[in-house]
């Protein structure tokens, strides 16, 4: 798996994902223009899309993209890069936040271009307006606490304050130099999860072949033991009166006392034993001579 940043020093190297990110459903448009590193994975453009629009990382996430959806209760998004999953300049991919309050957004490739030299990604370079805050009940929701908010007074007015943190909620406050200073970070902490994932999936694949090294060398000592054994002849072969591989038959052994065994020879039947009655078929019993 590709880290999420191709690093040299803390610069990036390598193509560059410029994508706008924009929150469905909510009015004025929230919205984020962020630079991500080609080689990123699912999971970390994720974690780049939390920091970059505010959300607290708290619940389930699923990326769309045709019929193919990929994270919790989907496909690995682990093995899938920007690079193969957006080639080209214009595609688009669904992300959904949370699925119970459903924060849809859309994303689109707006260019892929080169790293800028002493640049650090990922990085969000313009944007509008803040988040909303987290389980408020989706796009819905967040309208009526908006609404119970300007009201001043009642329970709604009270549940709406305590979710949103303050009496008044500034929609247009959001601080692009504080989300790239947390990209930052979360740049090194990425980085530092894919080495260790790397290291995991090496001793992993050594175990595997540690273990099939054994398996073989089993397999051929109990191959070697089995070819050494002696094995017993089938049959006497052609020296021992019969056919190859096969025992001569033999008459059984009569018990003692028994009567003796029928001759094998055949009886000769002469032309006196012909003439006899005793040879003659029997007559049917209603002929009349």
């Amino acid at each position: 798996m590709a880290p999420v940043v191709v690093m040299k020093g803390r610069f990036a190297v390598g193509g560059i994902h410029q994508l706008k990110v924009t929150l469905r459903d909510v009015r004025p448009l929230v919205w984020r223009r962020i630079h991500v590193p080609s080689t990123a994975n699912l999971w970390e453009l994720h974690n780049i899309i939390q920091v970059a629009m505010g959300w607290d990382n708290e619940h389930l996430h699923v990326f769309v993209k045709g019929w193919d959806e990929y994270g919790d209760n989907a496909k690995s998004e682990y093995d899938v890069t920007l690079a193969a999953l957006l080639p080209t300049v214009g595609g688009r991919l669904a992300y959904r936040y949370d699925f119970g309050d459903c924060w849809d957004h859309d994303l689109q490739v707006e260019k892929i271009h080169q790293a800028g030299a002493k640049t650090t990604y990922p990085r969000c370079t313009a944007g509008g307006r803040a988040c909303p805050p987290e389980d408020c009940g989706g796009p819905g929701g967040f309208v009526e606490h908006l609404r119970a908010l300007g009201h001043r007074k009642g329970g709604k007015y009270q549940q709406a304050r305590h979710l949103f943190g303050t009496a008044t909620w500034d929609g247009a406050a959001w601080d692009k130099d504080e989300i790239n200073t947390e990209l930052a970070k979360l740049a090194v902490h990425l980085a530092e999860q894919a080495a260790a994932r790397r290291v995991e999936e090496a001793a992993f694949h050594e175990r595997i072949r540690a273990v099939a090294a054994q398996r073989a060398a089993q397999a051929f000592t109990e191959f070697s033991a089995a070819a050494d054994k002696p094995t017993r002849p089938l049959g006497r072969g052609v020296s021992g009166g019969g056919r190859p591989g096969r025992q001569p038959s033999r008459r059984p052994r009569r018990p003692r006392g028994a009567p003796e065994w029928p001759s094998r020879k055949r009886t000769i039947i002469s032309e006196t034993s012909l003439n006899d009655t005793s040879f003659r078929s029997p007559q049917p019993r209603n002929h009349v001579s």
